[in-house]
């Protein structure tokens, strides 16, 4: 499985700002804090989304501190996409700019 820690994704962003990431935490966990521009698919809808992921990019899995993202890209792996990379550290260990879901 590909790997990166927060900082190198921290990084990755700051280089390119529509890089491609999917927070993989419940609805709740990510209106309370997330990267800007992620998409929220938590983990048990996953499957079900993966129709709508590109296969011409990479795509950044986080979660809270990198369990349920390690998950998705091994589910992701089954389903055939290569390009997946889970976050280390998770939403805990990420310093960079985040935003919140406003309702």
């Amino acid at each position: 499985m590909k790997e990166i820690t927060t900082l190198k994704l921290k990084k990755i962003i700051e280089t390119n700002p529509n890089t491609y990431i999917i927070d993989v935490r419940d609805k709740i966990h990510y209106d309370a804090g997330h990267i800007k521009n992620s998409i929220n698919v938590p983990l048990y809808e996953l499957e079900d989304f993966s129709t709508e992921l590109p296969r011409d990019k990479d795509i950044y899995v986080i979660c809270k501190v990198g369990n349920k993202s390690s998950n998705a890209v091994l589910m992701l792996n089954e389903l055939g996409f290569e390009n997946c990379i889970n976050v280390r550290g998770g939403m805990l260990s990420y310093d960079g700019i985040t935003e919140k879901t406003v309702r």
